[in-house]
């Protein structure tokens, strides 16, 4: 039984109800961590806020890591705007 991770894919720039579908379809195929870059999202949408959370969910159910690494500005804002957890965040130390 082989466990499906999903690490390092790129979340799009708008995260809008197109990508939404996309979205929900790669996160429910996914039963093992998932690590994603979050720095190109300049828009996040509640439609594509829900499967993003609910991943986080089954993840920390299963003792996984749900991970979005160098989020931009305007996902983490949009993100705690809609009540999402800063636990999801991760940002790289390297030169700026």
């Amino acid at each position: 039984m082989g466990e499906i991770a999903l690490a390092d894919a790129a979340l799009p720039a708008s995260l809008d109800a197109r990508a939404a579908h996309v979205l929900r379809e790669t996160l429910v195929q996914v039963d093992g961590q998932i690590v994603i870059a979050g720095e190109a999202v300049e828009y996040l949408g509640g439609a594509a806020f829900q499967p993003l959370l609910a991943a986080r969910k089954t993840c920390l159910a299963g003792a996984r890591a749900f991970t979005i690494r160098n989020a931009s500005p305007a996902l983490q804002d949009q993100w705690r705007a809609m009540g999402g957890p800063d636990d999801v965040f991760e940002t790289s130390t390297g030169a700026a």
